[in-house]
């Protein structure tokens, strides 16, 4: 077997492109822009709803008996 480094990971696959191009559609291209919405209070607050539901549906999981560990987002993830 080599020891080849796998690039199919979910992290890899969500930040190379998947953002970039969430961002060129909505037209943001400059550096500032993305610093400026990524301490965007509204965006902070959704992402906490985001998280908040992520936590509610590992209670969930677990109550039918399957452990899952989901990630918690920051606002930074979200800028390329």
């Amino acid at each position: 077997m080599s020891n080849k480094k796998s690039y199919m990971k979910r992290s890899n696959i969500l930040s190379e492109g998947f953002f970039d191009k969430l961002f060129k559609l909505l037209g943001i291209k400059d550096s500032d822009k993305k610093k400026k919405l990524s301490n965007d209070k509204q965006m902070g607050d959704a992402i906490d709803k985001m998280n908040t539901a992520s936590r509610s549906m590992e209670k969930r999981f677990a109550k039918y008996g399957h452990k899952v560990k989901l990630r918690n987002w920051k606002p930074e993830d979200f800028i390329g």
